[in-house]
């Protein structure tokens, strides 16, 4: 029966995919950014390929190269859609198999199964990182939770360390799940790095050796820091008011001091080593547990997107997939704070004009984001004030209620 469960639950993964995958109506930034690069690869041009270095790592190129030649004749959406497919069967094969032990460890009913399986595949944040063209997103985001979960199984480092290998050459924001991959390790710590560096560096510098860019031209890919906040950022509400007018009539922008945008991104950087760091510390153990690990994960991720003044939607979609993953694995029921949280960013992405509403975008978001993360690090190094706060909730219980879920928990008779 499991089986059958299982099957089931790949195929709508699968076909839930190609509707994804064939949702596009246009290219958005692949027509600038992975485009170039892939078009050319896939008709045998090699030395143009190599000619123009994309924002996103060289895995991404790789992965949907092969998919992408047999859409070689077709138009640039066509090959767009094509491209994206692989991206996202990663992400949703990542969701099937969190169903799948949700249901063999801990039982866990169908609806939050396919719950899990729904927004791994179909949440808001896929619809809106493949609408800009980037489904590299989707790819990065299944990776990094896949490489911490390999290696706190333990049983191959080897695996572990190739899934960090290759998020590291999908997005540089990959960096972040290193910390939480290497302390979840119980062993093969430096094989894991090891590996996982050598092979992001073959994927990053031998395109970059064979082609006509200098050594350093990963390190420019990555987007400069800016100026300009988006009202998804802690930064934003700090910004100086410049009203600008590109389509006639006014808009709203924060403008930044020149060395907070320059500091946003070593910050990120810094915060990924710090946080890993103090947390091994306090914890005095050779390997933190997996639930603990996703979580350090989660609050790098919106760290991330709360420290970066650029933050848009799709920025998100790390967080959600990490957050989806620790509710699976370790919590009962419907993952709440995942439905919450894609809710909330779906209706700050559809609902709200972020040009004309960036106060109430920030209002929105930070109300949401705030809490979460304090959630997230409360739950890491103080663990004791989540504790309490959960005993002062069930003693707060009107009894009626508490006596109902006692018997809900409790058997009339033994066995049944």
């Amino acid at each position: 029966m499991r089986r059958i469960e299982i099957a089931v639950m790949g195929a709508a993964a699968a076909a839930a995919s190609f509707f994804m995958a064939w949702h596009p109506s246009g290219v958005a930034d692949y027509a600038h950014d992975a485009g170039p690069t892939l078009s050319p690869l896939i008709h045998g041009n090699i030395a143009a390929a190599l000619g123009h270095q994309p924002a996103m790592g060289w895995f991404s190129i790789l992965l949907r190269a092969p998919f992408d030649f047999f859409a070689r004749h077709g138009s640039t959406l066509l090959e767009y859609r094509v491209g994206s497919l692989p991206c996202v069967l990663v992400l949703a094969a990542l969701g099937v198999w969190l169903a799948v032990e949700m249901r063999e460890r801990r039982n866990a009913p169908w609806l939050a199964c396919i719950t899990v399986v729904g927004l791994a595949v179909l949440g808001p944040m896929n619809w809106h990182a493949l609408s800009a063209g980037h489904p590299e997103e989707l790819l990065g985001a299944a990776l990094c939770v896949a490489a911490v979960l390999a290696a706190a199984s333990g049983r191959s480092p080897l695996t572990a360390g190739l899934l960090l290998g290759v998020a590291l050459a999908t997005k540089q924001w990959a960096i972040l799940a290193a910390g939480p991959a290497l302390l979840v390790a119980p062993r093969g710590r430096a094989q894991i790095a090891a590996i996982g560096i050598g092979v992001a560096a073959a994927l990053t510098f031998i395109p970059v050796l064979a082609g006509s860019h200098h050594l350093l031209s990963p390190a420019s890919t990555v987007s400069r820091s800016t100026t300009t906040a988006q009202p998804a950022s802690i930064w934003w509400p700090l910004g100086h008011v410049d009203i600008i007018r590109p389509y006639g009539w006014p808009i709203e922008r924060r403008v930044l001091p020149v060395w907070v945008a320059n500091i946003s991104h070593p910050l990120i950087v810094g915060v990924g080593i710090l946080l890993p760091l103090i947390l091994l510390a306090r914890t005095r153990r050779y390997a933190i547990s997996r639930e603990s690990a996703l979580t350090l994960l989660a609050l790098l991720f919106i760290l991330r997107c709360l420290l970066d003044p650029m933050t848009i939607g799709y920025y998100n979609l790390p967080l959600l997939i990490a957050l989806l993953a620790l509710e699976a694995l370790h919590r009962r029921g419907l993952p709440l704070l995942s439905l919450v949280s894609n809710l909330v960013l779906w209706y700050l992405v559809v609902h709200v004009p972020w040009g004309l509403e960036p106060g109430k975008v920030a209002a929105i978001y930070l109300a949401w984001a705030l809490p979460l993360t304090l959630y997230l690090a409360a739950k890491l190094y103080a663990p004791s004030v989540i504790n309490g706060l959960g005993k002062w909730l069930s003693t707060s219980l009107p009894s009626s209620l508490t006596t109902t879920r006692s018997s809900m928990r409790t058997p009339n008779a033994p066995g049944t």
